[in-house]
């Protein structure tokens, strides 16, 4: 297994999914724990990078080489030879007898694997090559979404908790005030009435 696939299917998207669960769900433990995970400073060399911030790097990282690599692939002699000439088709062709979209991309779909089989061990490295790259530029996309999802969520999260704490404050500050502001409402009136009861007995 390749590292770009063993990072991106068993370290990447888990964590980077389960993070994104917890920053969703509303709870402001839950929240406030995930964006200090994401926030953790990771220092390279001089240069300081958030935890979130370091992984989306790594996840572009990812999806820009195989982009690179898919790129070489489809526009190789050799890839047309062994494995057909037509461009990538859907993954989920349905029924094709209904779709014409679907019918084309069954149709390449089979004309890729004939070629492949007609070009024996050497067409099918090329197919299985290309079905692993496939591979891994879906799914370094995929983890590519949700980390730039989970670094925009935190952010937010994160000035929404800034937000309500400066709220709680001006509202702890303001319930303090009315309090003294109605003990000594209490005191001015404990005054007056002590001041009548000696008008009285006077």
């Amino acid at each position: 297994m390749q590292v770009t696939t063993f990072l991106e299917s068993f370290v990447f998207l888990p964590l980077g999914g389960f993070l994104l669960l917890t920053s969703l769900l509303g709870v402001r433990f839950l929240n406030s724990v995930t964006s200090r995970i994401c926030r953790q400073t990771i220092s390279i060399g001089y240069v300081n990078l958030r935890l979130v911030s370091l992984i989306l790097l790594i996840n572009a990282c990812f999806f820009a080489r195989e982009q690179v690599v898919l790129t070489r692939i489809y526009a190789s002699p050799s890839f047309a030879q062994y494995c057909g000439t037509s461009g990538p088709g859907s993954p989920f062709p349905g029924d094709a007898a209904k779709d014409p979209v679907a019918a084309a991309a069954s149709a390449a779909a089979a004309q890729a694997a004939a070629a492949a089989l007609a070009g024996g061990e050497a067409g099918l490295q090329c197919m299985a090559y290309k079905l692993r790259h496939e591979r891994n530029w879906w799914l370094s996309l995929l983890s590519l979404s949700v980390w730039l999802l989970l670094w925009r969520v935190t952010a937010m999260v994160a000035n929404y908790d800034t937000r309500l704490k400066v709220l709680e404050e001006e509202k702890a500050r303001e319930l303090a005030a009315l309090e003294n502001a109605r003990c000594e409402l209490k005191n001015e009136e404990t005054i007056v009435g002590r001041a009548a009861a000696v008008k009285k007995v006077a």
